[in-house]
């Protein structure tokens, strides 16, 4: 071999299947290149989750809404087989209760529809449990106790004994009918529960905590002509003529 060629050889850099080293090196990533990536991948996710969680909060109010307006479709069936008439928001009879939700139970053969889906606790603070059926009866035979519900029945403002409402007892109220109220469009039936009230949606001019929140500081309402409108709480609190059924 000419001294030439044998230089030439020497000098000749050796392949990556020759040298372990150069294949670890094209293959692998360093301890600084993985932190790097952890750590970019950490701040997209901090970045994400505010939206992410906007998004399930969208989407829970959006089922409000329609569990909302399904229990306006009930309560107009209901009216439409009791002459006009709408549930109270109880009745007692002897030790029983009937609730206004076990009047238009029949009408909607889900009690899941009764509750928000954003409504995870109770007025007691306990774990809600899905309602899964409805046993065989009339009335009453929900087994559900007004605890587990997540709405409202309007039963008026504080100003007006809370009988200026859809509905309030059979003890101090009489049912309403459809025909009385003045402001379908203006009156709400029933709305998104208060941590503060069980099944009855009251209105009291010194207290907002009445009215409810869930949804990014508001909540959605059903009124009497059956359209559902969010409102923030603020607005609804300034709005008492909203919960009064007929004309002063």
């Amino acid at each position: 071999m000419k001294t030439a060629d044998f230089i030439s050889m020497e000098h000749c850099p050796q392949s990556n299947a020759e040298t372990g080293a150069g294949r670890l090196g094209m293959a692998g990533f360093t301890l600084i290149e993985l932190l790097c990536v952890i750590c970019i991948m950490s701040i997209l996710a901090a970045l994400l989750s505010p939206a992410l969680k906007k998004t399930r909060d969208q989407a829970k109010q959006i089922v409000c809404v329609n569990n909302l307006r399904q229990l306006g479709d009930a309560a107009h069936l209901y009216a439409n087989d009791n002459d006009g008439g709408l549930p109270l928001g109880y009745v007692k009879d002897g030790s029983v209760y009937t609730y206004w939700y076990d009047r238009l139970f029949p009408y909607l053969k889900n009690g899941n529809i009764m509750r928000c889906p954003g409504l995870k606790k109770n007025t007691s603070g306990d774990t809600l449990e899905w309602i899964t059926e409805y046993p065989a009866g009339k009335y009453n035979y929900t087994k559900v106790q007004y605890e587990q519900i997540g709405y409202g029945w309007n039963i008026g403002t504080a100003a007006g004994g809370y009988l200026d409402g859809a509905g309030y007892n059979n003890l101090v109220d009489t049912n309403k009918k459809l025909s009385q109220c003045w402001r379908p469009a203006e009156t709400v039936m029933a709305a998104d529960i208060s941590p503060w009230t069980k099944y009855a949606l009251c209105y009291s001019a010194a207290n907002i905590a009445f009215l409810s929140s869930i949804h990014a500081g508001g909540g959605n309402y059903l009124f009497v002509d059956g359209h559902v409108e969010w409102l923030q709480r603020e607005k609804a609190w300034a709005s008492p003529d909203f919960f009064k059924f007929a004309r002063d």
